[in-house]
């Protein structure tokens, strides 16, 4: 990819049309949108009643309940905002990894791509942030398309280097974070779960929405090979002669530990989880996500 629009075909444009992100929780917001608000509105979702008070528009009167009870009380509905969201792209030495076809860093990259389109067809307010060992590359928040050439530019250009910190990151991101917002974290997630999710619980505890997808290379999944190899760590350099015929049955338990330590420890606070693997179509990975969310969701 050298250009922005190399990032999503034509076709790919038409199908994201069917689909929608909407934030579990219920978010803040400036523009009318697609997310429910805090505040209350004019929609035609009812919450509540609540006692007429002078002053009170007479057409927010229930006249319903003042035929049957002789009670003035005003309707109160839930208004709908836009929402605003943090897409976060791990753009450590780790995500490099590749085996002939699409590295990590490059599925991820269209997976972003996609993300970020989704918001700018919702009008939802998004921004970009690229990290590794520190916080990199910002595209500040906005809406229009100015700020969605912004983000692709940073994407087709970002290059993996450096180990990963999200502890750090995630703390230089955080005081950006909108409030009843949402964050989609997109890693390899090469790094203690606990630690991880400890990170981020510091949004989830703040009312934001947190969406982790984890990229996964079916060749660091499976460890597919048969002699004696060097393995080289991208992100220490630290070099190991390893039979994979020796230890991978031992390596494959313990990568999927890792997945489900990870799963778990989102889960127990409350943020998501999805596996995303390098060798499957990346908009019908996000796709069967974005399915399922809206399912639980209406």
């Amino acid at each position: 990819m050298s250009k922005p629009s190399d990032l999503l075909s034509p076709d790919t444009i038409e199908r994201l049309r069917h689909l929608e992100l909407f934030s579990r929780l219920r978010v803040e917001g400036f523009l009318s949108g697609e997310s429910r608000s805090l505040m209350l509105g004019t929609s035609t979702d009812f919450v509540s009643h609540r006692p007429y008070f002078p002053g009170d528009e007479i057409r927010h009167i229930d006249w319903r309940v003042f035929g049957r009870s002789d009670r003035l009380v005003i309707k109160r509905f839930e208004d709908w905002r836009n929402l605003s969201a943090i897409i976060a792209l791990d753009v450590s030495n780790s995500m490099a990894f590749g085996n002939g076809g699409l590295t990590k860093h490059q599925y991820a990259v269209r997976c972003a791509a996609l993300i970020l389109y989704l918001m700018h067809l919702q009008r939802d307010s998004f921004s970009l942030y690229l990290f590794n060992e520190r916080l990199r590359t910002v595209v500040p928040a906005g809406t229009g398309r100015r700020c969605l050439l912004a983000a692709f530019t940073a994407l087709v250009t970002s290059a993996p280097a450096d180990r990963t910190s999200f502890e750090v990151s995630l703390a230089e991101i955080e005081p950006q974070a909108p409030r009843r917002g949402l964050l989609i974290l997109l890693s390899d997630c090469m790094d203690a779960p606990e630690k991880i999710a400890r990170s981020l619980s510091r949004f989830r505890a703040g009312g934001t929405d947190v969406i982790v997808f984890q990229v996964v290379h079916p060749a660091e999944r499976d460890l597919p090979y048969n002699q004696v190899s060097r393995f080289t760590c991208l992100e220490t350099g630290s070099v190991s002669n390893v039979d994979p015929l020796e230890i991978r049955n031992a390596y494959r338990e313990q990568f999927a530990l890792h997945t489900r330590e990870l799963r778990a420890e989102l889960l127990r606070r409350g943020m998501d989880h999805w596996e995303l693997t390098v060798d499957e179509n990346y908009e019908k990975a996000l796709g069967d996500y974005l399915t399922k969310r809206m399912e639980l969701l209406s």
